[in-house]
């Protein structure tokens, strides 16, 4: 990491290495650790990621219903010109990126006429996974 940080301050011309300095490359090293994890995955789990990276960002909360996250894949699959997948697909492409820890899901109740219902979280900031994809 020290090293990265050298690396970066040298390229900026600064005569010492700064926190600033180790801050990127940390935040370089958490983007390259996310994109391998999700180097073989396929254009449609990218876009579910991606969906989860835009609710996250937007609504200011971590956790959302699968339902939020087809909706937005919804929107993020026609931004890229691809066919959206069933809600069922969906949920199971969350769930193995749960088991690959990629993201968190975890099953809730909703309470008096809510109903039982999973919820789905990043375990990297937004940033990190918008930046991992578009590199990708």
């Amino acid at each position: 990491m020290l090293y990265e940080a050298g690396r970066l301050a040298e390229k900026n011309g600064a005569d010492q290495v700064t926190v600033d300095h180790v801050d990127a490359a940390l935040k370089r090293a958490e983007i390259n650790r996310f994109q391998k994890l999700v180097s073989g995955q396929t254009p449609h789990v990218k876009h579910i990621l991606r969906a989860l990276a835009l609710l996250t960002e937007q609504n200011g909360r971590q956790q959302f219903r699968t339902a939020e996250v087809y909706d937005t894949h919804q929107q993020v699959a026609g931004h890229a010109g691809a066919t959206s997948l069933s809600y069922d697909r969906v949920q199971r492409l969350l769930k193995e990126q749960a088991f690959l820890g990629v993201t968190e899901s975890e099953y809730t109740g909703g309470g008096h006429k809510e109903g039982s219902y999973r919820v789905h979280r990043l375990l990297q900031s937004p940033e990190i996974v918008s930046q991992g994809l578009d590199g990708t």
